[in-house]
């Protein structure tokens, strides 16, 4: 970090775009889990299901 002193102006600008940073990667990372969940789903559509008589086909 730099020697001199910040404005608190100056602190609460660069904390406002680390948060924005941090909410677009988290945004992506939900998005990215999104999009997995619904290729796997449209591949293998009995994955998600679930039945209390057993698989399917018996």
């Amino acid at each position: 970090m730099t020697s001199q002193s910040l404005s608190p102006e100056e602190i609460a600008r660069r904390r406002r775009g680390r948060n924005w940073a941090l909410i677009l990667v988290l945004a992506a990372f939900a998005s990215l889990f999104f999009a997995i969940s619904i290729v796997k789903l449209a591949r293998h559509p009995d994955l998600f299901t679930t039945s209390l008589d057993g698989p399917r086909g018996q």
